[in-house]
């Protein structure tokens, strides 16, 4: 079975575990921007992707 991994990063931003930054582990670290969050940006996030297929896949849903 190939899975991917998700990395649920919302509040960690800048964060490092055994020298690798909070986001890195998996296919996709997403983070959130929402009020009440370490970084509030009023609504929103970003995710961190190093794959082009799953980076498309992602931007095709951007505006939802």
């Amino acid at each position: 079975m190939n899975l991917n991994l998700i990395e649920d990063a919302c509040q960690a931003q800048g964060s490092r575990h055994r020298g690798r930054l909070a986001g890195t582990f998996g296919e996709v670290g997403c983070f959130s921007l929402n009020d009440g969050k370490i970084y509030a940006a009023g609504e929103g996030g970003y995710l961190l992707i190093d794959n082009p297929v799953i980076a498309a896949r992602a931007a095709a849903y951007r505006t939802h």
